[in-house]
């Protein structure tokens, strides 16, 4: 009885950790994923953009710039810390914290919304959002657009 209960609860705790490893894998994969699109746009003619679904299953929409959400992501924010913000626009309360830490560094400009284990926001170099917005993944709309400035990549609502 004894060796059958640590077996079940052994088991347990390797099944649970290995949920949040995927999670991990999952989180590591946006943020390559966001790279890659905002290296490519930023390789395009000037005024050139692409839009890009935030989807959690890949080949769901008719975008070639998909990209997956894991399902502890509740949604995604785009702010460039070193310019003024409208928080009214920041739809998650938890981000909206993140951001007002990050205020005035200008090194974040992506930021996620967490039910539970939260997710360090993270830099992409030549991203550069004009105005800060959220995509809420439990809405329909969860696209965005990505346009080549010259200097750098804006990222806006469809």
């Amino acid at each position: 009885v004894i060796v059958i209960g640590l077996i079940l609860v052994f088991g347990w705790t390797s099944i649970k950790n290995l949920i949040g490893f995927g999670d991990d894998v999952g989180s590591v994969k946006i943020f390559n994923d966001f790279r890659k699109a905002v290296d490519e746009v930023s390789k395009l003619f000037p005024g050139s953009s692409i839009e890009c679904s935030l989807v959690r299953k890949p080949l769901t929409t008719e975008n070639e710039c998909e990209i997956i959400v894991p399902g502890n992501i509740d949604g995604i924010c785009f702010a460039d810390t070193n310019s003024p913000l409208d928080f009214s626009n920041i739809k998650f309360k938890n981000v909206e914290e993140e951001i007002r830490v990050y205020q005035g560094t200008g090194d974040r400009n992506v930021f996620f919304a967490t039910g539970k284990k939260p997710i360090n926001p993270i830099f992409i170099n030549k991203l550069k959002p004009e105005n800060e917005f959220c995509i809420d993944m439990k809405t329909k709309e969860k696209t965005f657009i990505l346009e080549n400035k010259g200097k750098h990549v804006d990222a806006k609502k469809s």
